[in-house]
Formats: structure tokens, C-alpha cells, sequence
């Protein structure tokens, strides 16, 4: 499939398991990722957090606000034609 194919959707799904997996790789709940960015002066409760991150609608500022509050000092990014979007695609 064309990568201009890919839909918004699928974008947002993988945003939300890239964030999902790196709290789970550093064994931070939302609710420790609350305080974590409550002390960033960053105000967001542990529902807010969930509700954003399962949407993956969230700016690139915020990805980087939880990557540093987690600590996440390296990332892999999402090559379009792996199966993290292949999969997304196959589903529609």
C-alpha cells in the first residue's frame, strides 16, 4: 500500500502504542506520569493522560514532555512500511 494511503487513524494507533509501550518499558503508570509531569510543570490528571494517549491525538511537544519525564532517552521510529503500519492497513 502507498504510504500517502495510510490513514490518519493508523497514524494515531501507532502514536498511542509508541507511548503505551515506552510507560510499560519504564513501568510508569499514568498515574506516576501525572506527577512525573506535574513536576515538569505540566498539569494533567491520570484520566486526562489516558484518554489523550489512547486517542494518539497528542502534539509532538507532549510525546517529548513524556519521554522526559520517563526518562526515554532513545527512541525507535516507526518505519511506514513496517508491520506496525502494515497491520493498521490490513485491518481497514
Amino acid at each position: 500500500m502507498d504510504q500517502q494511503q495510510v490513514t490518519s487513524e493508523a497514524w494515531a494507533s501507532v502514536s498511542c502504542r509508541l507511548l503505551k509501550s515506552a510507560l510499560k518499558l519504564k513501568g510508569v503508570s499514568y498515574r506516576e506520569l501525572s506527577a512525573r509531569l506535574a513536576r515538569l510543570g505540566i498539569d494533567e490528571s491520570e484520566s486526562n493522560l489516558s484518554n489523550k494517549i489512547n486517542r494518539g491525538r497528542f502534539s509532538a511537544a507532549f510525546m517529548l514532555q513524556v519521554f522526559h519525564a520517563i526518562g526515554m532517552k532513545h527512541i525507535s521510529v516507526v518505519d511506514p512500511d513496517s508491520l506496525a503500519i502494515q497491520s493498521e492497513i490490513a485491518s481497514d
